[in-house]
């Protein structure tokens, strides 16, 4: 199986080269796997570890730098990612996450055989999942796209996360397999109370995009997409309650970029269509 995995990174370079080193060192040999790296073409301290990467290891060949002007989203830059290294399956993954499974490579490629036009996740611990994102090529096909191309920081992951829901009409895939979260601050992200808001605001643009996702892949939608999605996603009142000291916590404290203020305008107009 061919396991393409996506690695949006910004000045965080010994943290990316621990995720990618680890990964490697833990994949089962059986399958291809290649990390493709998102840098801004401002930021020469990720590429150049890139670079590193690439010529000092026996695994260097499997790990390229992809470079962008700096995009006003994620989405951007990661779905084009996809279209530039197609796979079988894609692996959105964070330079702060570490994978701890021996053969997570495999465990992907048996929840693959399981369910070929899954979206699946991996797990932090036995009790608690994560949101990273693992997507086979014949949901990226139907879907168009990994990600949305709305969001600075954050909220794609949960998209999907729904998306999957509503889609399948069960609840979200596991693989076998654990990654450690090591939070670090969150790029680009300010105006948390916003983007919190406008997240909820286009849950009809989730019910209509999964409609559309479960008819190319020949699902049937029988199910009430808005009651599934609203039982699914509400907005826990605790992250509600705290979302200025999370943006305190971890948010950007540089004045706001040009991307960002773009991104913002967009989505703002966006959330005055669909009031």
């Amino acid at each position: 199986m061919k396991i393409t995995c996506i690695i949006p990174s910004r000045g965080r370079s010994f943290q990316l080269l621990a995720t990618v080193r680890t990964a490697q060192k833990l994949e089962s040999g059986k399958h291809e796997v290649t990390y493709i790296v998102g840098c801004d073409s401002d930021d020469p301290e990720t590429i150049g570890m890139c670079q590193l990467m690439k010529a000092g290891s026996v695994y260097g060949g499997q790990v390229t730098a992809h470079c962008f002007e700096r995009t006003p989203s994620l989405g951007i830059m990661v779905n084009q990612m996809c279209r530039d290294v197609p796979g079988d399956v894609y692996c959105s993954m964070c330079d702060d996450m570490l994978i701890v499974t021996p053969g997570w490579d495999d465990k992907i490629a048996e929840a693959v055989a399981r369910t070929p036009d899954g979206v699946f996740f991996w797990k932090i611990d036995e009790k608690r999942p994560a949101t990273w994102a693992i997507v086979t090529d014949k949901w990226l096909q139907a879907a168009g796209r990994m990600f949305t191309e709305h969001f600075p920081f954050w909220w794609d992951d949960l998209w999907l996360l729904e998306l999957w829901v509503l889609v399948s009409e069960g609840p979200p895939l596991q693989i076998e397999a654990e990654a450690e979260d090591r939070p670090a601050k969150t790029m680009r992200m300010r105006d948390l109370r916003f983007w919190t808001e406008f997240f909820e605001a286009t849950r009809g643009e989730r019910i209509s995009e999964a409609k559309r996702i479960a008819a190319a892949l020949g699902r049937p939608v029988t199910v009430d997409k808005e009651t599934v999605s609203r039982t699914y996603f509400n907005i826990a009142p605790e992250f509600r309650r705290d979302i200025e000291t999370i943006e305190a916590a971890q948010g950007e404290r540089s004045p706001p970029t040009p991307e960002y203020l773009a991104a913002k305008a967009r989505a703002e107009a966006l959330m005055q269509e669909a009031a």
